[in-house]
């Protein structure tokens, strides 16, 4: 059982977030089976009969990271803030020494004049100069960059592909074309960890599934929420 120590800060995080991740459904990844719950040793886990006792964290982007819960969420809260607040501009703002710069970078690829690949590989050297790159987003937090890349890969598993190779571009798309409870809740659903998920895809026995949102009333306020669920679909 985990020893680690959480501040209360990190308590309210984990009683937010095990909404996000279980809904009004706790299946357990073991047996399958749903709502058999007993008490947890987790801070808002879910234990189930079978005495199988999952963590919030547990098959989620926050899983096995080596940051507290509490910098997680503000790093992803921080990401999904600025992605919002047009990255693309950004980018176009910055870099001015360039032999080329962004905008007249930007016209020539809508001109058909500069290809997509190198559009890309472009745009990703900018994105190095934003304010979500892995660089600059470790170093806001004070952390490793290796531990924001762990967390931008695992994000990145789960969503789907934008065509673009550039992981920074990837990321932003994603949190810039939703809005924030989508992008919980997505993030926050439990993904077994011997399944392999590609870009927001899983092949698994023959057949193609995904995690898609379904509607659902959060009991506490009768307010309308997201579950998100495994759905089986057609390639």
């Amino acid at each position: 059982m985990s020893k680690k120590t959480f501040t209360k800060q990190d308590i309210d995080i984990l009683e937010m977030l095990a909404e996000y991740k279980w809904g009004d459904t706790f299946t357990c990844l073991k047996c399958g089976k749903q709502n058999e719950v007993i008490k947890s040793e987790y801070h808002s886990g879910r234990r189930c009969k079978c005495k199988t006792d999952e963590s919030v964290p547990a098959h989620t982007i926050f899983d096995s990271n080596n940051l507290s819960i509490e910098k997680l969420y503000g790093i992803l809260k921080y990401v999904d803030d600025n992605a919002k607040r047009d990255w693309k501009e950004q980018i176009l703002t910055i870099r001015r020494h360039d032999s080329i710069s962004p905008k007249d970078f930007a016209v020539a690829y809508e001109r058909g004049e500069i290809s997509k690949a190198n559009f890309d590989r472009q745009i990703g050297e900018w994105a190095h100069d934003t304010k979500i790159s892995i660089t600059h987003t470790a170093k806001v937090f004070g952390v490793e960059e290796n531990s924001i890349r762990l967390l931008f890969e695992k994000i990145d598993s789960r969503i789907e592909d934008s065509g673009s190779d550039n992981l920074n571009i990837r990321i932003m798309d994603f949190f810039a074309s939703h809005d924030w409870e989508y992008n919980l809740g997505l993030l926050m659903f439990p993904m077994r960890k011997d399944d392999e998920w590609n870009r927001g895809v899983l092949k698994k026995d023959g057949k193609t599934y995904q995690v898609r949102p379904q509607p659902f009333i959060r009991n506490e306020d009768e307010r309308k929420g997201l579950a998100w669920r495994l759905v089986e679909v057609e390639e």
